[in-house]
């Protein structure tokens, strides 16, 4: 059993950071539509959207990984995920976000 976490800590703690990491955004999501004043119905289509992504990800990320690699992939999100964030600071609109 120690070896086995020994070996899986890294996925394990990437994971909690990831957790952390949207729990962070989320709470940035929801007071920032608040101060701007967006719609309850579009607060909750966006704070909702995040995971309508995860489950249809869930589904496409493994054809995707099989056709050009985890890494390729894992960079694409990566790249993706941190251009999102930006996004949201720079555009004021529901629909952007």
């Amino acid at each position: 059993m120690d070896k086995l976490f020994k070996n899986s800590w890294a996925l394990f703690a990437g994971y909690a950071l990831i957790m952390l990491a949207f729990g962070l955004q989320g709470n940035l999501l929801g007071v920032r539509s608040v101060i701007e004043e967006f719609t309850l119905l579009s607060t909750g289509i966006l704070m909702s959207a995040y995971f309508i992504g995860y489950s249809i990800g869930a589904n496409i990320v493994p054809n995707l990984v099989s056709k050009v690699g985890h890494i390729r992939v894992f960079a694409a999100f990566a790249s993706t995920a941190s251009l999102s964030i930006l996004i949201h600071a720079t555009f004021v609109n529901p629909i952007v976000w």
